[in-house]
């Protein structure tokens, strides 16, 4: 017995382009491999040999993948579903940050009762936690607080939130995006301008305003 399939999802199925898919993947596995130091495989991520890695080139990806999965639907008529789109895309994303960074304190705190390895809890930027639950907490729900390795969806989250804005700029003003794109890239890194942490000092290990 067979399940129908209707036109309107064959045509998005055939829509999609499965060569951003195949790259997004390869840069995934490209940053897995980054992230297990110690490896031969790191010695010939292209890391070692160029400015970026690629952390850079997925979030390039994915911004690709906006740009076509909502740049031609941004039209007059049809601008403020789709930005209802990336904005609820963001808060999948959000909630899946959160989902995850209380997976992995679960997982170290297990590691630190069960496998007597109580130095668990002082890496990845746990120890905070240990320290001051209530204000870390609060942290780590307003994005303030963020554990080492699990920094990127806040990221992608907060570009998705201004991809409406991106969009219709670009649209419109493509060469005058580019160039306020750059000069934003290039004061916020020149001045360490940034989303804060909270509560402990300093800003965010990844710089949305540095990856738009």
């Amino acid at each position: 017995m067979t399940t129908p399939v209707s036109n309107e999802r064959d045509k998005r199925i055939g829509e999609r382009d499965t060569r951003i898919d195949v790259l997004r993947a390869l840069a995934l596995l490209t940053i897995f491999v980054d992230h297990v130091p110690g490896t031969v495989f790191e010695n010939w991520t292209y890391k070692n040999f160029g400015f970026s890695d690629a952390a850079e080139a997925f979030v390039l990806i994915s911004g690709i993948s906006v740009a076509l999965a909502y740049g031609t639907k941004f039209k007059p008529g049809g601008r403020l579903l789709a930005t209802l789109k990336m904005w609820r895309r963001a808060g999948v994303l959000y909630i899946a940050h959160i989902v995850i960074t209380m997976v992995v304190i679960a997982l170290f705190c297990a590691a630190a009762l069960f496998a007597h390895r109580p130095e668990m809890l002082t890496m990845i930027n746990i120890e905070p936690l240990m320290k001051n639950t209530p204000q870390v907490l609060l942290g780590i729900v307003t994005l303030g607080h963020q554990l080492g390795y699990n920094n990127i969806l806040p990221v992608y989250a907060a570009l998705l939130l201004a991809a409406p804005a991106f969009v219709l700029f670009v649209s419109h003003r493509p060469v005058t995006a580019l160039i306020v794109s750059g000069l934003l890239w290039l004061v916020a890194g020149i001045w360490q301008i940034a989303p804060p942490n909270y509560p402990e000092p300093g800003l965010w290990f990844l710089n949305p305003l540095s990856w738009q």
